[in-house]
């Protein structure tokens, strides 16, 4: 008789402690990713690119599986020189019998508002996780000094001036500038190069063509007039340009 009841009671103890090892005891879990960020130096006034937090809800597995609902209303928040904007909805569930649950994302900036070691917490509301924040408020650079403009360079200004002259193989005439300058002379003349210093009169001599000066020639036989027409370019040292035409007479 002893024996059938320890045998009994033996058998009940064993089918206790399977049951406790298998009942468990299934429970939710609100969770943060990640649970820090350093947004480094940023300069005083402008705001950091935006880093991303992931808020979620779930129901834990255990031995019989996860058989409880967890519901979190959330309620995001950051301190010091932090900002945020969320997708999270008002209520948040953890479904029974899965372990992904619901999650929802908080973008967190960093501007700080003067030099030095800045701390923050990003907070989800009551009964919810938190992370640490952390970043360094640096001085703004000073903009270099633009670098003071000098006088502006005069405004370049050609004169030509001819007296009448007897027809030969060249033309004379004076050119002058205001700045420092190269002549190039046309016209009734073949190209003619002259460098001009500013200010001082330069006396100019250029060939004719020869095609023009036997028109002038026969102008000279039939009327005793004729002109000749000298087209004059000078150019100073920032590519400035004037253009002025001055009109030769001419004499047997």
């Amino acid at each position: 008789m002893k024996r059938i009841v320890f045998r009994t009671v033996l058998t009940l103890s064993l089918t206790g402690v399977l049951l406790a090892a298998t009942a468990g005891s299934a429970h939710a879990t609100r969770t943060i990713s990640p649970t820090s960020v350093e947004f480094g130096n940023r300069q005083v006034g402008t705001t950091s690119p935006a880093q991303a937090f992931t808020l979620r809800v779930r129901c834990t597995f255990t031995l019989q599986g996860c058989n409880i609902q967890d519901t979190f209303n959330p309620n995001i928040s950051v301190s010091g020189d932090f900002s945020q904007t969320n997708n999270c909805p008002p209520s948040m569930t953890g479904t029974a019998n899965t372990t992904a649950g619901t999650s929802c994302t908080i973008n967190v900036t960093f501007t700080p508002t003067s030099t030095g070691s800045k701390d923050g917490i990003l907070s989800t509301g009551a009964g919810g996780p938190t992370a640490a924040l952390h970043g360094t408020g640096v001085t703004t650079p000073t903009p270099p000094t633009p670098p003071t403009p000098g006088p502006a360079p005069p405004t370049l200004a050609l004169d030509l001036d001819a007296k009448k002259q007897e027809l030969r193989k060249t033309l004379t005439f004076v050119a002058t500038t205001n700045v420092d300058s190269t002549l190039e002379a046309g016209g009734s003349v073949k190209k003619t190069t002259r460098a001009l210093a500013a200010g001082k009169k330069t006396k100019v001599t250029a060939k004719l063509k020869k095609s023009t000066r036997q028109k002038l020639e026969d102008k000279l036989a039939a009327s005793g007039k004729a002109k000749a027409k000298v087209e004059a370019l000078a150019t100073d040292q920032f590519g400035n340009t004037d253009i002025q035409e001055i009109t030769v007479k001419l004499k047997d």
